[in-house]
C-alpha cells in the first residue's frame, strides 16, 4: 500500500516539475523571439529616409519597393497612406500616386500599420522645401490632366502650409471641370475644402463715450469697457456687443420721483452701458487688415447709482433707457497668427491669431426720461482680439 502511494507522489511531483519546465521554456521563447521582418521594415525605412535625404533616389526606390515586397504577405502595410503619397511624390511616381489618389477609400480603409520607425514629419519636410522641383517633375510627368491638377493642388497646400485663395480657386476649378472625376473621394474626404473665410473672435477693451444735446450740459464724456463677440463670414461683419462706463454729473438738477422732487447733486455717480448688434460689409478685407462699415442696433441706458439695485424696496431712476441705431466703423489690424504645421494628416487646423480693433459709432436715441436728457451719443472702441478662423 505504503510503495503504491509513494508511486502516485512520485508521479504528482514529475508531472509538475514537467509542466513548470514547459512553462519556464514557453516564458523564455517568447522573451527571445525576434520578428526578422520587423527588424527589415525598422531598418529599411531608416534607409529609406537617408537615401531621400541624400538626394538618392535609385537607392530610395529600391529600397522602398523591396519594403512593400518583404511585407505584402505579412498582416500589416509597410508605409501608411500618407507616407506612400509623400514618396511616390519625391521619387516622381506619379502614376502610383494617382492610383492612391483614385483609390483613397480602399487604400485608407484596408491599411494596417505598425508602430516603427516615424517618417511622417521628416517626409512632409522634405515635399516642403523640395516643392518647386517636385512641381516641375510634375509638369513633365504622363499622368493625365486630371492627376497633375490633383497633384499640384496638394503640392500648393503643402507649400502654403494652409488653404489660400489660389488653392481655392483651383479647388473650384477643378470640380467644375470635372464633377464626377475619379478623383473626387481625395477631394472631398482628404483634401481641406475651399476657405469659407470664416472667424470667430472674442474681444475687451476700452470703451469711450461722448454726449450731445441737452445730455451734454449735464454728462461728460466718460470711459469704461467693452466685451464683444464677432462673426465674419466673408464680406460679411456681424458683432454682439456689450459695453458700459461710469460718469459724474457735471451740475445738479431736480427730477420729480414718485411724486417727490429729488435733487441729484453735481459728482453724483450715473452708470451708463448698452448692447449692440451690429451688421457690416468689408470694403476691404485681407491677410493683415480688415476695414468695415456698419450698422449698429440696440439699447442703452443711464442710471443712478444712487440707490441699491439690490435693494427691491429702492426705485430704478433711469433718466433713459431707449432703443438706439446709428452707423459706425470697424477696423482691425492683425497683430500675429499661429498653427501647428508638422504633417498634413488630412487637414488644416484652424489659425488663431490676435489682432487690434478699432470702431467708432453714432448713437441716435430713440426717447429719454425727460426732455432734459434728450442727445445723442457716439462712441470709440479700442480693444484686443484673440479670434480663430480666416483673419
Amino acid at each position: 500500500m505504503l510503495k503504491i502511494k509513494f508511486l502516485i507522489i512520485a508521479a504528482f511531483i514529475m508531472s509538475s516539475l514537467g509542466s513548470f519546465s514547459l512553462y519556464g521554456q514557453i516564458g523564455e521563447e517568447i522573451r527571445s523571439y525576434v520578428d526578422s521582418s520587423e527588424i527589415v521594415l525598422k531598418n529599411g525605412r531608416r534607409l529609406l529616409l537617408n537615401s531621400l535625404r541624400e538626394h538618392n533616389y535609385d537607392k530610395a526606390g529600391e529600397v522602398y519597393l523591396y519594403l512593400l515586397k518583404e511585407m505584402d504577405d505579412k498582416p500589416y502595410d509597410a508605409f501608411n497612406y500618407e507616407e506612400l503619397l509623400y514618396i511616390n511624390m519625391i521619387l516622381g511616381n506619379w502614376s502610383i500616386f494617382a492610383d492612391k489618389a483614385k483609390n483613397f477609400k480602399v487604400f485608407i480603409q484596408n491599411s494596417t500599420y505598425p508602430e516603427t520607425y516615424p517618417l511622417i514629419d521628416p517626409l512632409y519636410k522634405i515635399v516642403l522645401n523640395r516643392n518647386d522641383q517636385i512641381l516641375e517633375n510634375l509638369n513633365n510627368s504622363k499622368i493625365d490632366d486630371e492627376g497633375q491638377k490633383v497633384a499640384a493642388l496638394f503640392l500648393h497646400l503643402i507649400k502654403q502650409q494652409q488653404t489660400d485663395e489660389t488653392y481655392d480657386e483651383m479647388y473650384r476649378a477643378f470640380m467644375r471641370q470635372y464633377s464626377n472625376s475619379a478623383y473626387n473621394d481625395f477631394l472631398t474626404l482628404y483634401l481641406p475644402r475651399p476657405s469659407l473665410y470664416l472667424a470667430w473672435s472674442w474681444s475687451i477693451g476700452a470703451h469711450a463715450m461722448a454726449t450731445t444735446g441737452s445730455l451734454e450740459r449735464y454728462f461728460p464724456s466718460g470711459v469704461g469697457g467693452f466685451m464683444a463677440m464677432d462673426l465674419n463670414y466673408r464680406k460679411l461683419y456681424t458683432s454682439l456687443f456689450v459695453g458700459f462706463a461710469t460718469l459724474d454729473l457735471k451740475k445738479e438738477f431736480i427730477e420729480p420721483l414718485l411724486g417727490v422732487d429729488t435733487e441729484f447733486n453735481k459728482g453724483e455717480n450715473f452708470s451708463y452701458g448698452q448692447v449692440d448688434i451690429k451688421g457690416g460689409y468689408f470694403i476691404l478685407r485681407n491677410d493683415r487688415f480688415h476695414l468695415a462699415p456698419f450698422i449698429n442696433l440696440g439699447g442703452a441706458w443711464l442710471q443712478s447709482t444712487r440707490f441699491d439695485l439690490e435693494d427691491g424696496n429702492d426705485p430704478d431712476i433711469y433718466l433713459f433707457n431707449t432703443f438706439k441705431y446709428g452707423p459706425g466703423l470697424h477696423a482691425e489690424v492683425k497683430l500675429g497668427e499661429w498653427n501647428y504645421h508638422g504633417g498634413y494628416m488630412g487637414r488644416v487646423p484652424a489659425k488663431h491669431y490676435v489682432s487690434v480693433k478699432f470702431e467708432a459709432i453714432y448713437n441716435f436715441l430713440n426717447k429719454a426720461e425727460s426732455t432734459k436728457f434728450n442727445g445723442d451719443i457716439y462712441n470709440v472702441n479700442l480693444g484686443l482680439v484673440w479670434g480663430f478662423g480666416h483673419f
